[in-house]
């Protein structure tokens, strides 16, 4: 009744980046039946970190289903096989980007004297 996926290493690093950037990260929250890997809280974005046994042709026709009908729903699915995930700032930056959140520019510091 109470179970919940646990967590891999990718996601736990995942997470622990989304954090750090100031976001605030629900793991394995149920969601319209769903156990997502992670939630970011207070948005509809969703983040999924697939294993290996996410790319068997069965189990790529069940992430389809599931995240067409999560996005029916109104939530955004971001996938990002293990391999991807390790490139977190691949992962930070597609996730400022489907939030609409611009990255934060370089400035340059002049000096006057």
């Amino acid at each position: 009744p109470n179970w919940q996926p646990s967590q891999t290493k990718s996601e736990i690093r995942i997470k622990k980046a989304l954090e750090n950037h100031g976001f605030i990260v629900r793991h394995n929250e149920k969601i319209c039946g769903y156990y997502p890997d992670i939630h970011i809280a207070n948005t509809s974005l969703l983040i999924e970190i697939d294993g290996a046994y996410h790319f068997t042709k069965k189990q790529r026709k069940r992430d389809a289903m599931r995240t067409k009908h999560l996005e029916q729903l109104g939530f955004k699915v971001l996938r990002f096989s293990n391999d991807e995930a390790k490139n977190i700032n691949l992962v930070i930056k597609a996730v400022r980007e489907a939030l609409g959140i611009r990255s934060p520019k370089k400035v340059e510091i002049i000096s006057l004297s």
